[in-house]
């Protein structure tokens, strides 16, 4: 019965050190479990607070810049100054090579701005300066002969383009003679055939297409009066019919 009760004991006393041992380990595993959620924690707060930190660097972008001699312009010429330039000085081929820039820059740029062709520009400028160059008339009076030239080439009663407006039998005085020809076109002449050309208008009525000095067409839109020259009349068309569905703005 002792031996029986001694081995009892020695049997209770082995349980009671496993389940000590294992309650030991569960606590030493909470414990660690913890300690190591603590130290996860921590670690986050202070990459948190380091990335509140720090200033993240964007990429700068990247500006492309235009030379004339790889792109065939530059980003900081004004070739419609270099165009009106040419005008005055009458040097036709720096002009076109400034078109020329000035068209490709437009395109290569997307540029929101009209085309101008240096040989338009002259010509404009030159029947201006013939018609009304004198410094005696407004600017908007210049601006007012332009614009009917240029409602003429938009016109389906008149040649398509600028030059041939001009130079059509029996239209503009002097427009075939040699003093035209060699016509040098004065400064605000040009300055307002450059805006003109550019989408500039002051009449903003497509079916003017007659400027005389005396009533033609269907009728008078403008009538302008200097007591040097008299009066202008600037006139529908005989057939205001063939506006209705015109645009303003001349393109070539």
């Amino acid at each position: 019965m002792r031996k029986i009760f001694t081995i009892f004991l020695l049997v209770s006393m082995m349980c009671v050190s496993i389940c000590g041992c294992s309650s030991a380990s569960a606590r030493q595993e909470t414990l660690l479990t913890i300690e190591e959620k603590t130290e996860v924690d921590a670690l986050e707060t202070a990459i948190t607070a380091t990335d509140a930190n720090q200033t993240i660097e964007e990429p700068e972008e990247e500006v492309v810049r235009h030379t004339e001699g790889v792109d065939g312009f530059s980003d900081d010429i004004d070739y419609l100054s270099i165009m009106k330039q040419s005008c005055l000085n009458g040097d036709y081929e720096a002009g076109v090579v400034a078109e020329k820039a000035r068209n490709k820059k437009i395109d290569v740029l997307g540029l929101n701005v009209t085309k101008v062709f240096f040989e338009d520009l002259l010509e404009l400028s030159k029947i201006i300066t013939a018609e009304c160059g004198d410094k005696r008339l407004p600017f908007e009076w210049k601006l007012a002969v332009g614009e009917v030239v240029i409602n003429r080439a938009d016109s389906p009663e008149f040649p398509d383009t600028i030059k041939e407006v001009i130079h059509a039998d029996g239209q503009y005085a002097n427009a075939n003679t040699d003093y035209f020809k060699n016509l040098t076109p004065f400064e605000p002449c040009v300055e307002a055939a450059a805006r003109l050309l550019s989408g500039e208008r002051v009449l903003n009525e497509p079916s003017v297409v007659f400027q005389s000095g005396g009533v033609q067409g269907s009728g008078v839109y403008l009538e302008l009066y200097s007591s040097y020259y008299g009066y202008t009349y600037l006139c529908y068309s005989s057939y205001p019919e063939l506006y209705g569905g015109l645009s303003n703005e001349w393109e070539r």
